[in-house]
């Protein structure tokens, strides 16, 4: 969520802060500093998301345990799945009428949406999984 704010605002607030630093040139040794302050909160930043993320998943596989609604869940995913594909597979064999192609392409996009939703549900996230990657490897030194 935080990332897509931050690309609806123009960027990332850090790399608006390099930029406004770069501006005024520093004397080398504070220069060297301050770009390393900024990867040390880069990083922070980033694992706090990725800590974030993976809370998330965790609270939600929690509850649906705690419920005991597993069966709710995974029939919710079921039908999702079976209905994307039933879609998707109706608007390839046959043609749809001209009066129902924006509804049908409405819920396309809508079980479509939703079927994202089930597989980063029940296999993750593949943005967080590769914002970890980063991570770690920044922080093992791997360039």
């Amino acid at each position: 969520m935080w990332a897509a704010l931050a690309q609806l605002l123009g960027g990332s607030p850090l790399e608006a802060i390099k930029d406004l630093v770069q501006t005024f040139k520093l004397p080398p040794e504070q220069q060297l500093q301050f770009e390393q302050s900024m990867k040390k909160m880069e990083t922070d930043v980033e694992l706090g998301m990725a800590r974030i993320d993976a809370d998330d998943r965790a609270s939600a596989r929690l509850r649906e345990v705690n419920a005991g609604d597993t069966r709710h869940v995974f029939y919710l995913a079921v039908a999702i799945t079976a209905g994307f594909f039933g879609v998707l597979a109706y608007m390839l064999n046959y043609p749809v009428p001209p009066q129902a192609e924006r509804v049908i392409d409405i819920m396309l996009g809508t079980l479509g949406t939703a079927w994202v939703a089930v597989i980063s549900y029940y296999f993750g996230s593949s943005s967080g999984s590769q914002r970890k990657d980063k991570t770690i490897d920044r922080l093992a030194g791997v360039k």
